[in-house]
């Protein structure tokens, strides 16, 4: 059966608010929209689709041609395999709307699996069945918070930490509690526990470097695929960019701060628990686990927090892996770059050859008032 893919980034929140009347705000779904082509480069196989009804079907074709892109946009075929960037009852909800032949109630299983396996939680129970298997020390294991009185608890112990809603993604509902007047850290609790049920508290590390390790599930088990290194806007937990390189650049640019070796078995170590937690018998697809280095308090040498967040869904850092794999060209290196810029010129200004991106900025999306999402070649690797 075909696969018809669907960019619905605000799916985490989607989880957050138990999805029955999620209704996006306007700059979700002005990202949604933005990004819909966004799968054009990371669907592999002949016959997907992606669904993106607002593109230019030019658009579409041009890249398609220049870089051997094998799939198509959407052609209203009602009997297709859901592919979306993230599942939940919101993201079936779209499928139906496009006219896809599905049966939401034979989802609630699987859905609500993958909304108690979404959340942050999760992470921290990783983190603990690690603790035993890795051979370095773990930082302490994040709690859950389910009243205000645990927080203002944790918060007297904790003086600098952060605060996180179970379900958000890239950088959003993420707080950093030393940068905010306790009055208002207290509000933004109450919120989050009265939509979500608690809040996850964890001490602020001094952090080195954000990477993540990714992964695919299938039913026959998880498997490691690669690394990813990505960035955040400046002074922000928000999400930015990733860098675009071989897996053994990413993890040689790693291996700066710590060792290569604890960076592979973390990563193996990690598929390993998670296989024995059976995570594949209710997920299949692509998914990520951000991990960092960071320097212990006692100024010690640099360690790894391997279980920072899981991102059960497609991640940016995977589409990453996927470009470089697909589209660059040989010992080139890259930023992917996703930012709102209203200001700035849409501009194509790259050389392709045989299929591979060679020099020069390439938009991964069509022209849009609000977004852009780049792919820039770097001829010397400088951010790495």
């Amino acid at each position: 059966m075909r696969r018809l893919f669907l960019f619905n980034p605000e799916n985490d929140i989607a989880l957050g608010q138990t999805d029955c009347n999620y209704t996006p705000t306007r700059a979700v779904r002005d990202f949604h929209d933005a990004g819909a082509a966004l799968p054009l480069w990371y669907a592999d196989t002949d016959g997907d689709m992606i669904y993106a009804p607002h593109a230019s079907p030019e658009w579409i074709e041009n890249r398609r041609q220049l870089f051997s892109l094998p799939a198509a946009l959407y052609d209203s075929e009602p009997h297709v395999r859901p592919a979306p960037w993230g599942f939940s009852m919101h993201a079936l909800r779209q499928y139906i709307k496009m006219g896809v032949a599905i049966d939401p109630t034979k989802w609630d299983d699987k859905i609500r699996k993958i909304r108690d396996l979404s959340h942050r939680r999760t992470a921290a129970i990783l983190m603990e069945k690690l603790r035993s298997r890795l051979a370095y020390r773990l930082p302490s294991t994040p709690i859950e918070a389910r009243n205000i009185s645990d927080l203002e608890r944790f918060a007297t112990a904790h003086p600098h930490f952060f605060m996180k809603a179970p379900w958000s993604s890239s950088g959003r509902g993420v707080v950093d509690c030393s940068a905010i007047p306790r009055k208002q850290i207290l509000r933004q609790a109450e919120g989050i526990i009265r939509h979500q049920g608690s809040v996850m508290l964890e001490p602020a590390l001094d952090k080195v470097v954000d990477f993540a390790s990714l992964y695919h599930a299938s039913y026959d088990g998880i498997r490691h695929i690669g690394y990813s290194m990505f960035f955040n806007s400046h002074g922000t937990t928000a999400y930015s960019g990733n860098h675009v390189a071989s897996d053994d650049e990413l993890l040689a640019c790693i291996g700066r701060h710590i060792d290569e070796q604890c960076v592979v078995s973390t990563a193996a170590e990690t598929a390993s628990v998670l296989a024995r937690t059976g995570i594949h018998h209710h997920y299949n697809g692509y998914f990520g686990v951000d991990m960092m280095v960071y320097r212990p308090s006692d100024g010690s040498e640099p360690l790894i927090n391997p279980a920072v967040e899981i991102n059960l869904r497609m991640t940016m850092g995977i589409v990453a892996h996927k470009l470089y794999k697909r589209i660059m060209s040989e010992g080139r290196h890259g930023i992917l770059s996703v930012r709102y810029a209203p200001n700035e010129v849409y501009a194509d200004n790259f050389i392709a050859d045989g299929f591979r991106l060679c020099a020069g900025t390439l938009n991964l999306i069509p022209p849009h008032p609000g977004f852009r999402m780049t792919l820039a070649v770097e001829q010397q690797p400088t951010s790495l």
